[in-house]
């Protein structure tokens, strides 16, 4: 009897004898379009088979199925997620132990995308909240940056993990807690976290019957906790192992701003918090969500899309608005005020930027501080940062440059970039009195 049947059969031990004796049936033979490892793992075979095959052919994990155009990652993913499970007595040890065998052969199957719906096994995992954090963990694990992978639509499994967990916490079908919290009317005042004050977002845990200190209770947001600090060990601190403040963490991350603003609610008392690698919440969301498109442009009419409505930085400020006169600690800012780095980083006037101003707007008359750290990468050399100029000038020093017939030219090309120093020069034009100008500006003495 043929290894297909015999998987479909669920003959285990006849199975694992046929793939000792006739090996080459694991490739030879297909069922519907499906591979033989595809079919093992629909069938939820024994860990022992599934490794054989993996062992005899890796490139099997890879391979794509006809109908959905599943992995066999994808299909472990599937079973699980849509409740194949309660027909399976094996419960999720089974499944960690089939994905880390099929993770430890390839590891680059946590990338591939259904032809279709471009999902990738994490968009599987990341809408269902009794999925252990263990499943989550081995996905999330190999690439982090998977979290941000978009599918055709556009989503990503950050945003599923997130829109699923605000619709738990946010559903109030009898109105009962709305109108405790003032909206009586029904006039959808508080249909997002975002629209609530502080006060208003404990008290609507507190309706849940969710204790604010230990949120533990709330499904999926012990897999939101662990996902941002995931990222932003990663792409941030650039060591996957390190541990920092969930405040960080959040700010760190692309990331709903309902989840923001529930995490500033709770963890307020971070705001001030520098953590070991001497950056405070506000710091982490600067230099997260400034531009990176880089300082030279093709096109005059390239648009930026680093900014979106993601970004956290004025929710940080107002939550507190005494953090934008903390400097950076860490070794390349230290002394560096949020509102010069925030300049440096080419955050957008109404993308961060005018919150940072309006709580601090004296600091338009401070220069920001030059300061100085040793090139690791070169011996007896010094890297320099800082620029030692008033905010206005600061940020007509950082414009884009526009490569134009060969000339490589400074230019206001984007209107974004003229309105953060028109405002900021607006807010100190006395500071023009101490600049002299010779000639046709080839000279400019600042006093």
């Amino acid at each position: 009897m043929c290894i297909v049947r015999l998987i479909v059969g669920r003959r285990w031990t006849e199975t694992l004898k046929r793939i000792k004796e006739h090996p080459h049936e694991i490739i030879s033979h297909e069922y519907h379009d499906t591979s033989t490892l595809h079919l093992a793992c629909s069938y939820q075979a024994p860990l022992e088979i599934i490794s054989a095959m993996v062992a005899l052919h890796p490139e099997l994990i890879l391979v794509q199925e006809a109908s959905f155009h599943y992995t066999p990652l994808h299909i472990v993913s599937h079973c699980y997620g849509l409740g194949f499970r309660a027909q399976s007595q094996r419960g999720s040890i089974y499944e960690v132990e089939v994905m880390n065998c099929l993770l430890k052969a390839c590891p680059d199957a946590v990338r591939i995308k259904t032809t279709r719906t471009g999902w990738i096994p994490l968009h599987v995992i990341c809408g269902q909240d009794d999925i252990p954090l263990s499943i989550m963990k081995l996905l999330v694990d190999v690439d982090p940056n998977t979290l941000h992978l978009e599918n055709t639509g556009g989503v990503t499994p950050m945003q599923i993990l997130c829109s699923s967990f605000l619709m738990k916490l946010m559903d109030d079908s009898d109105g009962v807690i709305y109108s405790a919290l003032g909206d009586d009317e029904g006039e959808g005042k508080f249909s997002s976290l975002e629209s609530m004050k502080p006060q208003q977002i404990i008290l609507l845990l507190k309706f849940k019957g969710i204790d604010p200190e230990n949120l533990s209770s709330i499904p999926l947001w012990d897999k939101i906790q662990y996902a941002t600090r995931k990222l932003f060990a990663h792409n941030f601190l650039k060591t996957p192992h390190s541990f920092a403040p969930i405040l960080h963490s959040i700010a760190g991350t692309k990331i709903l701003r309902d989840i923001v603003s529930l995490s500033l609610s709770l963890y307020s008392s971070q705001l001030k918090f520098y953590c070991q690698e001497g950056f405070l919440p506000l710091h982490v969301a600067i230099l997260t969500n400034g531009c990176k498109c880089g300082e030279k442009l093709k096109e005059s009419k390239h648009q930026c899309k680093c900014f979106t409505r993601l970004n956290p930085i004025d929710l940080i400020v107002l939550a507190n608005p005494e953090t934008v006169r903390y400097p950076f600690k860490d070794k390349q800012h230290r002394g560096r005020l949020p509102l010069h780095v925030a300049i440096e980083n080419k955050i957008q006037w109404s993308k961060g930027l005018k919150a940072l101003f309006l709580a601090a707007p004296e600091f338009a008359h401070k220069k920001d501080v030059p300061s100085v750290t040793p090139n690791v990468s070169l011996e007896n050399s010094l890297i320099y940062h800082g620029s030692g100029l008033y905010p206005f000038m600061f940020a007509a020093t950082t414009m884009r440059r526009e490569v134009k017939n060969n000339i490589d030219e400074r230019r206001l090309t984007d209107p974004e970039e003229l309105e953060v120093i028109y405002e900021l020069l607006r807010a100190a034009p006395e500071l023009l009195k101490n600049c002299t100008f010779n000639g046709a500006f080839q000279n400019l003495n600042i006093s």
